[in-house]
């Protein structure tokens, strides 16, 4: 699995990275349903299979940043091709298939947002050449919360990793 992770993240991360943090298989908050998420701070956090993976880590959005929230997002990882989308009550549900060095991956995901938090949920199964399954399934939750304005000195882009190292 350890093998697997440099792989895993990348693909749950890229899924993410092009839309704004999504709220997910949680409840969304009755105030904030509905509502575009918050440019300012986000705090990150993911889990591989339910453990913590990577540090909590701090990004500072712009409003325009989150306005790019396109429905590619998932397929900017290279050679990975969305297959299927479809609207769901506060974000979307999606799977993607991703070929790399004679691995491909069918990654089944869901995303969902409000003002202040999102989470975006993955499951990604892997199959060698042969068609047989290369590895467990993993699932990989990143969940995101808005923590208010940029501190200052930290401008829209920005982002600090903790606990890596």
């Amino acid at each position: 699995m350890r093998r697997l992770l440099p792989f895993l993240v990348p693909l749950a991360l890229a899924a993410c990275s092009q839309n704004p943090p999504a709220q997910g298989a949680g409840a969304v908050d009755k105030a904030d349903a509905g509502e575009a998420p918050l440019a300012g701070l986000w705090k990150t956090t993911t889990t591989v299979n339910g453990r913590k993976a990577l540090g909590e880590n701090q990004t500072c959005l712009a409003a325009d940043a989150l306005a790019t929230g396109a429905p590619e997002g998932e397929a900017a990882a290279a050679g990975c091709t969305t297959t299927s989308r479809q609207a769901r009550a506060g974000g979307y549900s999606y799977e993607l298939v991703c070929e790399q060095d004679g691995v491909r991956s069918v990654v089944s995901g869901e995303v969902r947002r409000a003002a202040r938090r999102t989470t975006a949920t993955s499951t990604t199964r892997m199959f060698g050449p042969d068609g047989k399954e290369a590895a467990p399934a993993a699932t990989v939750v990143v969940e995101s919360t808005f923590a208010g304005p940029c501190p200052a000195g930290m401008k829209p882009g920005d982002f600090v990793q903790q606990g890596v190292g």
